[in-house]
């Protein structure tokens, strides 16, 4: 998997386990300590996020960075194989 597609994939996750959660960019920015910006940032891929921010996602959204990544299914049923345009 490219970085781009990693990068997408991320994102893409990001936003479905915020969905799933129940809570707005805003909601989780605030959570975490940033701005709703780089929140936003983050999901549409203008800005890569790093490891440690990535960590603190995932505990901030109760999932594992796992799921994030798209390498395991916590029961929501989306991997990296839900994503036509991104290979496993």
């Amino acid at each position: 998997m490219s970085p781009s597609s990693l990068t997408r994939l991320v994102a893409v996750n990001i936003t479905i386990a915020r969905q799933d959660a129940g809570l707005t960019q805003t909601a989780l920015a605030k959570r975490l300590g940033i701005s709703t910006g780089t929140l936003n940032n983050w999901e549409w891929c203008r800005r890569r996020i790093g490891v440690a921010e990535l960590v603190a996602v995932a505990d901030a959204l109760g999932v594992s960075v796992l799921v994030l990544l798209g390498r395991a299914d916590e029961g929501g049923g989306w991997t990296a194989e839900c994503c036509g345009e991104i290979e496993p």
